[in-house]
């Protein structure tokens, strides 16, 4: 379920990790979107997050790697994220759908996409 305009408190936001089986979250345009990130360590089955809009850094994009590698769509456009930071994308083995576009930069000429074969949308 995905309420576009909900707001909820971080103290209300850690809650979720007593929710093991939350499939999907969108944290959308939030300010220390790493310390959201952390707060869904516990969440196990996630398979759908959305970060796009906020703050989140190359190490919560690892966090997000390492902690739900079971994710199959992610979309971390227009974030703080750099090339470089994108590499722990390779632990998604079942990501299906991703979305990273940037408007205010592109890719580097030598970045090593993880999943060639995917399609953003």
């Amino acid at each position: 379920m995905r309420a576009p305009e909900c707001r909820a408190s971080f103290e209300r936001f850690k809650e979720l990790a007593q929710l093991p089986n939350l499939t999907g979250v969108y944290i959308e345009r939030v300010e220390n979107a790493n310390d959201y990130v952390a707060c869904l360590k516990g969440v196990r089955n996630l398979q759908k997050l959305s970060v796009a809009g906020s703050t989140l850094t190359n190490h919560g994009l690892n966090e997000i790697c390492v902690n739900h590698p079971n994710l199959r769509e992610l979309d971390i456009g227009d974030t703080k994220i750099t090339d470089l930071g994108l590499e722990p994308l390779g632990k998604l083995q079942q990501l299906q759908s991703i979305r990273i576009h940037n408007p205010i930069r592109e890719l580097s000429e030598d970045f090593n996409d993880p999943h060639p074969e995917l399609r953003s949308f």
